[in-house]
């Protein structure tokens, strides 16, 4: 990945190494990443994950615009708070 490519995930948590995500994270070679499911879940408040630059959202990354209704403009907020 070219250095400072953002990650999203909303596959499976187990698709990703967690140390080599943070390791990415905190080194700059990954910009930011945006987790949908983690290999906890929920992620442990002592997960070094919740010192990088992510996000992470309740594992509902299925849910529609309309199920979702004002909140869907938070979408473009969150993406740009990865910038």
């Amino acid at each position: 990945m070219k250095r400072g490519a953002r990650l999203i995930n909303v596959g499976r948590g187990s698709l990703l190494d967690e140390a080599a995500l943070v390791q990415a994270l905190e080194t700059g070679a990954l910009g930011g990443a945006a987790l949908d499911v983690t290999q906890t879940e929920p992620l442990p408040a002592e997960s070094p994950l919740w010192k990088t630059r992510f996000v992470i959202t309740p594992h509902t990354s299925g849910v529609s615009d309309r199920l979702l209704g004002p909140a869907s403009g938070d979408i473009d907020r969150i993406a740009g708070a990865m910038v």
